[in-house]
């Protein structure tokens, strides 16, 4: 199985080795192609105006092929497929550094590598776990992993958004929950610059969230999927007349 490490911390983030260190015992056919630096919230954007420049790494892993691109995570999945000739068949996407639920989902490039895998034809998952701390990970995934993969979720979903808990109880399959980022501008000589923090609206969460989910202690695993049709709307209005 060929298997395509990214993330948006960049190439040198400690998530990214964790990720590949627990992948290599599988034997796998790996692939590293991670931004060069952090590019965190950068969404599903692509660089379409300016160049990118590719970076090998040729002692960072033995035996993998390691790349970074001067890109966001979307253009590291699409150049890897397109021109390093490299079909994966999923695209893994960590390991965050800080979680990646509610309304993060929409700005995360970290999901966003896992998406643009789906997009490309392979699976997408995305690990994340909270700021400074993979404690959570590193007890979890020698036994998830496998059982992730032979799992009916895996095969019939386009992408998986994990978050780990570092003290978990159990995993739940979950949806997105309700998170908005309460976001202020904070001018500082001639630049404004954003500042802020999300809200967990934990009262207004319900059970099977993935929000709600993780702050009782759980794994939270969310299939996400690359259409954005509003499936139920769709049904509903499809016939109207105008």
């Amino acid at each position: 199985m060929k298997v395509l490490i990214v993330n948006d911390d960049g190439i040198k983030a400690p998530g990214l080795k964790t990720l590949v260190e627990h992948l290599l015992p599988f034997g796998y056919e790996l692939l590293i192609l991670a931004p060069t630096t952090e590019k965190s919230a950068a969404s599903h954007a692509l660089t379409v105006r300016g160049g990118m420049k590719l970076t090998k790494y040729p002692d960072m892993f033995e035996g993998v092929p390691t790349y970074s691109l001067e890109g966001t995570p979307a253009d590291c999945v699409k150049f890897a497929k397109h021109q390093l000739s490299f079909p994966f068949d999923i695209v893994v996407s960590g390991i965050n550094n800080g979680l990646n639920m509610g309304h993060d989902i929409l700005y995360s490039g970290t999901v966003a590598g896992a998406s643009e895998g789906a997009l490309l034809g392979g699976k997408g998952i995305a690990f994340s776990c909270e700021i400074g701390d993979l404690t959570g990970f590193l007890k979890c995934f020698g036994e998830l992993w496998p059982k992730l993969l032979e799992s009916s979720l895996f095969r019939n979903a386009d992408v998986l958004n994990i978050n780990i808990p570092k003290n978990f109880k159990g995993i739940r399959i979950t949806r997105q929950g309700y998170n908005p980022f309460r976001t202020k501008f904070v001018l500082e000589e001639e630049y404004f610059y954003a500042r802020g923090s999300a809200n967990n609206y934990l009262d207004i969460n319900e059970a099977d969230t993935d929000i709600k989910s993780f702050h009782e202690g759980f794994i939270s695993i969310t299939p996400l999927t690359v259409d954005r049709t509003d499936l139920k709307f769709f049904a509903k209005y499809r016939d109207l007349e105008w």
